[in-house]
């Protein structure tokens, strides 16, 4: 079965905010270290790597990679938060202006 990326991009025009993480393998490899790709176009998503020690079938996250997608969750979620604060106060100022 071929993957259907058409479908995820289209479904990534309809957000305010995508964010992409995906698994790298340099070698040497940091597992857990969190590197940000850069895109062709400023109006794609966020894209995120973050290194791990393999890509074989296993058992699951290592506890390191595990933490890192925890820290870019919080890490992101703190900068929504602010653009939308921002935006807020942004919108009441021109109202009240």
């Amino acid at each position: 079965m071929r993957p259907r990326y058409g479908r995820l991009i289209r479904l990534w025009n309809r957000t305010e905010l995508t964010v992409v993480l995906e698994a790298v393998h340099p070698h040497p490899s940091h597992p857990g270290r969190i590197r940000r790709l850069e895109w062709d176009a400023a109006d794609r998503p966020e894209r995120y790597a973050v290194e791990v020690a393999g890509t074989s079938l296993g058992p699951g996250l290592s506890p390191s990679v595990a933490a890192a997608g925890d820290v870019l969750v919080a890490w992101r979620e703190d900068g929504i938060v602010r653009h939308r604060v921002a935006a807020a106060r942004a919108a009441a100022d021109a109202a009240t202006a």
